[in-house]
């Protein structure tokens, strides 16, 4: 019992949070559904006893009107309930998807977006909420429940004795019902948690535009329907055992319910047989034998009533365990390059069994154009994630200007940068660059058209703008008058966004192979503009493609135990070491006219 009024008095804590105005009015309509049945009930069982007794006509114009009015509120109260409930479902529902959607910024960083088990538990969430009318049918329920409650107080003034055998059937019924309920969606929330995500992944891959062709070239649809299939069925095991041990105890409530109210009825047989009880009081309990019944279990909506509590509990529990996020803090105004500091720094990725970096110690000073390089696994791309803060380092220190931008939002905001994968936002053009630039966006009319030519200028993109024709053009050709874009295009799509966090102030701009869709002339071409846009930025690139590092003032060469060379191009190469030969390899290929996809891979 204790657990089941914490969730109760959880659930509406958020239901008051998400929009105590609507809580007040649709808790009005259900107090006013259960005044109106007690009348309904009441005067027509007072109609039926001045029948009996021929009434004068007064009394029984007085009691029928009374009847016919309250019979005909209850309907009118229910709807407007529906109505309210619709309404404080859509303010549930907005307040719980942006508490959930602040849990993956909480605390700052994509480690928990990594881990399955919390990844699960959001994506799962998120599911078993949005689009579903939990909250409304919570308050279709209640407006039932009221019902129930005037049929009781009917009964109460009968037989205070009955009542309570009645009520207590009814809720012990409700309560086995309930656990049988929330099995159901614990069972289906955990399922979706693990084996049902793979599963959805595998079926979403047949109705999704980017891999479908090679699902269709390599005739992937059998097997990924055999895939989802199988997994769908691993994750069945033990559900239908767990939900028989749950039915059963409901079964026997069943039993039991329907034991109190037939005796309940044999009673008032009994009573109207002998004449102990008059028409009217026969009339009175018939109805509110009905309507007690709207205390026990209501199918869908006790099913929908215990999701609710379900829902909001497991959303406390996450945001109780993620901690708080990282305060926001307005972007800085445009104060230079900053300095970047590492101090034997060491990482380890979750389950791995040996650190991607160990005791690695690296200053760039403020202003210096910085390239690192190296074979696969080294971790050049986790060092880029360190340095922005998405992961926490498991010793050592990162700082940008002094301040460790894992904790301070506003050193977060001074790091501007496009990662290899970086998303394409099925946005417009202009969305999607000034997603980069907050205050322009802010801002909009002529300061954001402006941030947005400024940034596809420095990104050598206002080609991209003279051919899609508006930068109010969606980049996704599934919306009406949308467009898709090359790889090459959506990378300077991306620069351009990066460029225009630079405009606003970031001090450091980070490059993880932001141009590997490029060809190698374009590619030099591109990295000597942005090297001039970014001149009084920090600049850290990475790149497999050595052609281009050259026109980098530091090179560092990452290493499986750390950095093991530092130095211009010029004086990497007179050394004859690492970077010469992984130079020296490079241009012989080129010699040689191989693609370019065979040059030494990134490391990540």
């Amino acid at each position: 019992m204790p657990e089941i009024l914490r969730r109760e008095a959880l659930y509406w804590k958020h239901a008051w949070r998400a929009a105590p105005g609507r809580l007040v009015v649709a808790w009005t309509l259900v107090l006013g559904i259960a005044a109106s049945t007690f009348a309904s009930i009441h005067a027509t069982a007072r109609l039926v006893g001045a029948l009996e007794r021929g009434a004068p006509a007064a009394e029984l114009h007085r009691w029928l009107l009374l009847a016919v009015l309250a019979f005909a509120l209850t309907p009118v109260l229910s709807a407007l309930l529906q109505w309210a409930g619709a309404s404080h479902q859509a303010a549930m529902t907005t307040d719980q998807l942006h508490r959930l959607g602040a849990l993956a910024d909480a605390p700052h960083g994509i480690a928990h977006l990594e881990d399955s088990e919390r990844a699960g538990a959001l994506t799962a969430d998120l599911r078993s909420q949005f689009g579903l009318t939990a909250t409304q049918m919570s308050w279709i329920s209640l407006g039932i429940r009221a019902q129930g409650i005037a049929a009781l107080a009917v009964l109460v003034q009968w037989s205070p004795w009955a009542a309570l055998a009645l009520l207590a059937g009814q809720l012990l019924l409700g309560q086995l019902f309930t656990r049988y309920v929330q099995i159901v969606q614990a069972d289906l929330i955990e399922a979706e948690s693990t084996e049902r995500r793979h599963a959805g992944y595998l079926h979403g891959l047949l109705l999704d535009r980017s891999a479908g062709k090679e699902v269709r070239l390599f005739g992937l649809t059998d097997h990924l329907l055999a895939g989802h299939a199988r997994i769908w069925r691993d994750a069945q095991q033990g559900v239908e055992s767990r939900r028989n041990a749950a039915m059963w105890p409901a079964l026997l409530g069943s039993l039991v319910t329907l034991a109190t109210i037939g005796g309940t009825v044999a009673w008032v047989a009994r009573q109207a047989w002998v004449g102990a009880a008059d028409a009217q009081t026969v009339m009175a309990i018939i109805m509110a034998l009905v309507g007690i019944v709207s205390l026990g279990p209501l199918g869908d909506l006790s099913a929908a009533s215990a999701r609710a509590r379900l829902y909001a509990g497991r959303l406390e529990e996450l945001e109780t365990t993620a901690g708080e996020a990282a305060p926001r803090a307005a972007r800085r105004p445009a104060a230079g390059a900053a300095a970047v500091h590492l101090d034997r720094v060491s990482f380890t990725y979750p389950g791995a069994s040996a650190p991607t970096l160990r005791e690695l110690s690296l200053e760039i000073p403020a202003g210096q154009s910085l390239a690192i390089v190296g074979v696969n696994g080294v971790g050049k791309s986790t060092l880029l994630k360190l340095l922005t803060g998405l992961h926490r380092p498991d010793a050592g220190t990162v700082r940008i200007d002094e301040t460790d931008p894992g904790t301070d939002d506003a050193a977060r905001q001074r790091v501007a940068v496009i990662f290899q994968d970086f998303a394409r936002y099925h946005l417009s053009l202009r969305e999607n660059v000034l997603l980069g630039a907050p205050t322009a966006r802010e801002a909009g009319g002529e300061q954001a058209d402006a941030a947005v030519g400024r940034a596809l200028e420095a990104a050598a993109s206002t080609a991209l703008l003279d051919r899609i024709g508006s930068p109010d053009t969606p980049l996704d050709p599934g919306y009406e008058g949308g467009t898709d874009l090359s790889g090459g295009q959506w990378q300077r799509v991306a620069l351009a966004r990066a460029l225009a966090a630079v405009e606003e102030g970031a001090g450091v701009l980070v490059l993880d192979e932001p141009t590997a869709a490029l060809d190698v002339r374009v590619e030099a071409e591109l990295f000597e503009q942005l090297l001039r846009a970014a001149g009084h930025l920090t600049t850290i690139l990475v790149s497999h493609r050595l052609s281009s590092v050259r026109r980098a003032e530091r090179i560092v060469v990452l290493g499986p135990e750390g950095i093991v060379e530092d130095g211009s191009h010029d004086e990497l190469l007179a050394a004859g070491g690492e970077y010469a030969r992984m130079f020296t390899l490079q241009a012989s290929r080129f010699a040689g006219g191989a693609p370019a996809s065979e040059e030494t891979p990134d490391a990540h």
